[in-house]
């Protein structure tokens, strides 16, 4: 334990934040919060180790704050997603926090994720770390900003599916990361 994660949940914890995703944490077991669970109810899911002498890849942690946990459905639906239900006086939006490692063996995985959504008619918002890389590609007319101009297979697929479903990306887009971060 140091001082800066104590800092720095310690700051998190100010915030009021009600539903949040820490991705990549790399934990195996359960991580230590510092005074996040006592706030949140959270749905961990631990990072996964490839190899004896690496660290963990991956790892999500996905929390909500106890006062709105009446109008939260919150499941891990895979071994890279959590599904947060989000229902408040009729309306109703679904979070996917989700991590993809970047091996091609998890390619499938991925593409069969986003196939799941093609068809839905829900108010839906993908979070997360695809490992997919469109470059400059967005799903409107126009291009958006983006220090990557690479594109990648995950890529194509991710653009087809958001264009189907007329999905918008908020990456290079909208205000505090108009150079595509």
């Amino acid at each position: 334990m140091n001082n800066k994660n104590i800092d720095f949940f310690a700051d998190f914890l100010k915030q009021e934040i009600q539903i949040f995703s820490f991705l990549e944490t790399h934990h195996l077991g359960k991580p230590k919060l510092f005074g996040i669970r006592e706030k949140y109810n959270t749905i961990e899911i631990e990072g996964q180790k490839l190899a004896r002498k690496e660290r963990p890849k991956g790892g999500i942690i996905v929390g909500w704050r106890r006062e709105i946990d009446a109008f939260v459905d919150a499941n891990q639906i895979s071994e890279n997603t959590v599904q947060v239900r989000f229902s408040k006086e009729g309306s109703k939006v679904i979070l996917f926090f989700s991590y993809f490692s970047p091996e091609v063996s998890k390619d499938a995985q991925c593409v069969k994720f986003m196939e799941g959504l093609e068809n839905s008619t829900d108010q839906i918002i993908l979070l997360g770390d695809y490992n997919a890389r469109i470059g400059r590609k967005g799903t409107q007319d126009e291009d958006r900003c983006s220090k990557d101009e690479v594109v990648n297979q995950r890529g194509v697929k991710l653009l087809e599916v958001l264009r189907l479903g007329s999905f918008n990306i908020a990456n290079g887009r909208i205000n505090r990361d108009e150079v595509g971060h």
